[in-house]
């Protein structure tokens, strides 16, 4: 699925490559915040362009509105807490 997906979107291999790449980072950063990469006997990932409908009634809901943007922001605001000590400090300096 997401090989199909990534040669539906690219026409040269630079563009295979930049796409595979954007994957593998969103499934590795939404593993990473939700405590799965620890977990090898997991493949869960989620992936929030994929569409939906086969498993809701069969309904193709609209990109980047209602609850997707939610579980996409609160992704991403879980995912501070990730960040060390370390990392704060310097980040609060540099700026």
């Amino acid at each position: 699925m997401q090989r199909e997906r990534l040669t539906k979107t690219s026409s040269t291999p630079q563009d295979l490559s930049h796409a595979a790449s954007r994957q593998y980072h969103l499934s590795d950063y939404t593993r990473t915040i939700l405590n799965l990469n620890y977990a090898p006997d997991s493949s869960w990932v989620l992936d929030p362009r994929e569409s939906f409908s086969q498993v809701l009634d069969k309904v193709d809901f609209p990109v980047s509105t209602g609850n997707q943007v939610s579980v996409e922001f609160n992704l991403i605001y879980r995912g501070h807490s990730n960040v060390s000590t370390k990392d704060e400090k310097w980040s609060q300096d540099l700026f």
